[in-house]
């Protein structure tokens, strides 16, 4: 399942659940305090909220292989990760050697969805996938 992620709240309750390594939560908090700057000027970070704005969040698990993303495709329907056509995706190192993806789906000219996942948390297939779309050298 999705770890969907619009407030400051839901990044404390992932900390708190310890799906996700530390490193891990301290680059999406910097990535969600990064947005809340850009996208408000008024609001404290601790009441701002992501969706008001179009933006989602989300982490991707172990078993999110097939997982219907987030977002409506122009027919009407939620695009399955590995047959989905992101706007872009990089693998982002963290720290200490640490990596992660980022995968970024903008579905209309308003909002966007980005995914994270650590490099090597998820199925097999799905690591081929984001590596091909990150173009990763020796992807196999």
């Amino acid at each position: 399942m999705l770890l969907i992620i619009t407030k400051i709240d839901h990044i404390m309750k992932l900390h708190q659940s310890g799906k996700l390594p530390r490193f891990g939560l301290h680059y999406l908090m910097a990535q969600y305090l990064d947005f809340a700057a850009g996208l408000n000027h008024s609001t404290p970070a601790d009441d701002f909220s992501l969706e008001g704005h179009g933006y989602r969040m989300a982490v991707l698990e172990g078993n999110d292989a097939d997982c219907a993303l987030p977002i409506v495709s122009l027919f009407g329907t939620k695009p399955i990760l590995t047959e989905s056509h992101p706007e872009y995706v990089e693998l982002v190192e963290i720290s200490d050697g640490h990596l992660m993806y980022r995968i970024c789906y903008m579905p209309d000219n308003e909002s966007f969805l980005m995914l994270y996942a650590v490099k090597g948390s998820l199925d097999a297939d799905v690591e081929r996938w984001l590596a091909e779309q990150a173009g990763e050298e020796g992807v196999q």
